[in-house]
C-alpha cells in the first residue's frame, strides 16, 4: 500500500533491485574475506615473531658457545704457556745443580 505513495522518480525497477542485492552482496563476501584476511594477517604475524624469537634465541645460545669456546682456547693457552714455563724452570734448576 505504501509503494503507491511513492512517487514514480524515487521507484526502482527489480532489476534495479536485483543489481542493489548483488552489489549489497558482493560487499557482504568483501568484508567476510577481509576480515578473514585480518585474521590471516594476525595469525602469520605471531608466527612470524615466534620464529624471529625463536632464531635471536638460538643465534644467542650460539655466541654463547663460541664465547665460552674461547675462554677455554685462551685459558688452555695459559695453561700451556705455564707449564712452558715450569719446565724450563726446572730444566734450568736441574742444569745448575
Amino acid at each position: 500500500m505504501w509503494k503507491h505513495c511513492i512517487p514514480p522518480s524515487f521507484r526502482i525497477t527489480k532489476e534495479q533491485q536485483s543489481r542493489i542485492e548483488d552489489f549489497i552482496n558482493i560487499g557482504d563476501a568483501f568484508i567476510q574475506n577481509l576480515a578473514k584476511f585480518s585474521r590471516l594477517e594476525k595469525y602469520f604475524k605471531n608466527n612470524f615473531d615466534l620464529l624471529f624469537s625463536e632464531q635471536r634465541e638460538r643465534e644467542k645460545q650460539k655466541r654463547a658457545r663460541e664465547k665460552l669456546e674461547r675462554f677455554r682456547e685462551f685459558d688452555m693457552q695459559r695453561v700451556k704457556e705455564k707449564l712452558e714455563k715450569l719446565r724450563a724452570e726446572k730444566k734450568k734448576k736441574e742444569q745448575e745443580e
